[in-house]
């Protein structure tokens, strides 16, 4: 899929942070362009170095773009767990899967972040509660569209929160999405309740800018989906 160097750099510093006992909370600061690319080397790293049992918490935009861009550059995510916070507001055609959670509203996500358990659905049409902390690692995609349906306050307690009950589960992995030059305070508020940061698409991490990025429709009638050449 090209970009190799940037997801081995990743494996670095995952690998690095478990093997040291470094902690396992990571804030990964991109900005908007980058912001598709990032999420994909994020979790191919994550899912190399980690596992296949994540969970993926789609804040910003519908899960699929994720799950296409995993599908086309053939990344193995059969028990990656999809977390879709956007789809059912956004006025986009919901796109079904397995190992996704549609919520109904994205106040939901509150809720998840607190409880750390959802409803999943199984193949035989039943349910099912997952632990999201029983599973190999965390991603949020990205935390800042949180903000866009309510205060700052109540929204920054609710990721402190999570991020303290991910430390005290060492065996599970967290990554949370920010662009620090957009939202510098919740970057910086964010900071105090991680173990490490990462920039992505800056100087420190060199990445091309979106024009890598071309629109790829899944079918005749479907939304955009996005492919990263290389």
């Amino acid at each position: 899929m090209g970009y190799e160097i940037e997801v081995q750099y990743l494996r670095f510093i995952l690998g690095g942070m478990r093997s040291r006992e470094e902690g396992n909370r990571l804030l990964v600061n991109t900005e908007r362009v980058y912001l598709a690319k990032t999420n994909l080397l994020l979790v191919k790293a994550l899912l190399e170095e980690f596992g296949g049992r994540g969970v993926f918490v789609a804040i910003d935009r519908p899960y699929h773009y994720m799950d296409h861009l995993l599908r086309i550059h053939k990344i193995p995510h059969e028990e990656l767990l999809f977390i879709d916070a956007v789809t059912n507001i956004s006025g986009e055609r919901r796109v079904e899967g397995e190992g996704v959670s549609f919520l109904d509203t994205p106040f939901t996500i509150q809720k998840i972040l607190r409880d750390l358990r959802i409803q999943r659905k199984r193949d035989d049409g039943g349910t099912e509660e997952v632990d999201l902390l029983d599973r190999d690692f965390l991603v949020i995609d990205d935390v800042s569209a949180m903000f866009y349906y309510g205060g700052v306050t109540s929204r920054q307690q609710i990721l402190r929160e999570f991020l303290e009950a991910v430390s005290r589960r060492p065996e599970t992995f967290a990554a949370v999405v920010v662009d620090r030059e957009v939202h510098r305070e919740l970057y910086e508020f964010l900071s105090d309740y991680v173990d490490h940061g990462v920039d992505m698409g800056t100087a420190s991490f060199q990445m091309a800018d979106d024009s890598d990025v071309e629109e790829v429709p899944e079918t005749p009638d479907s939304t955009a989906q996005f492919r990263v050449r290389g």
